[in-house]
């Protein structure tokens, strides 16, 4: 045509070509847009609500929690373990054994009580005392340096009626375990325990007296101890 600039070619396809060109990729399309519809008709929506038909039983959903869990009553027979604490118990029904092991409770208002229960125990029912007095003596060791005031004068209380209520000579056997007693509380770092300390081994003195509670050698212990205090 005259437009056009001289020494330009213009290809130009034949018409019959660009159709057939441009039927098929509609066609593909076509394909491509049927298959998503397919796929998406036989996928379920999200928070679709399903039509339950009548007389039929609702199905439940693949989360839901069961709750129709059946309760049965077990009758459990009584534990004589627990029961069989004989008379020996105090007014709360403890036995020498759960106070023993209160002694070494982290609780101090624990500790404490159980020195009381013991001495109740051991007030009323005498034969407690005397058949179990170097078990009581070792749960008791380390009561004289207890962190806690009430423990130790709790203790202490305890003592004062052990030595009265036992025998001299059955309490001068462990005179070993008293000595100790009473050095672990005068060597210890709080003044309170050391204080403490000194009136514990007046008492042990004022009712045992020197000989029966130390000997010569833990004597000199506690005369070395008393001197490294100041």
């Amino acid at each position: 045509s005259s437009d056009l600039l001289p020494g330009v070619l213009v290809y130009k396809a034949p018409l019959k070509q660009v159709g057939i060109s441009r039927s098929s990729a509609m066609a593909k399309k076509s394909k491509v847009l049927s298959k998503g519809k397919q796929t998406k008709k036989g996928a379920q929506k999200d928070f679709a609500k399903v039509k339950n038909k009548v007389g039929k039983k609702k199905q439940a959903a693949s989360n839901d929690t069961r709750t129709d869990f059946k309760v049965k009553k077990v009758q459990m027979p009584s534990q004589t373990a627990l029961d069989d604490k004989g008379e020996e118990v105090t007014h709360r029904r403890l036995g020498l054994l759960e106070l023993l092991a209160h002694l070494q409770h982290h609780s101090a208002r624990v500790r404490r009580d159980a020195f009381r229960g013991l001495h109740e125990l051991c007030r009323e029912h005498d034969g407690v005392l005397r058949t179990n007095l170097a078990r009581i003596l070792d749960a008791t060791a380390l009561a004289p340096t207890d962190p806690s005031p009430e423990v130790r004068s709790a203790f202490q209380m305890f003592q004062a009626w052990l030595l009265e209520a036992m025998p001299q000579d059955a309490v001068s056997a462990f005179a070993s375990t008293l000595a100790l007693q009473v050095r672990s509380a005068l060597s210890h770092v709080s003044s309170d325990v050391r204080e403490d300390g000194l009136k514990l081994l007046e008492l042990y003195l004022a009712r045992l007296g020197s000989e029966q509670v130390l000997s010569q050698t833990e004597s000199a212990r506690v005369v070395d101890t008393l001197c490294q205090l100041n």
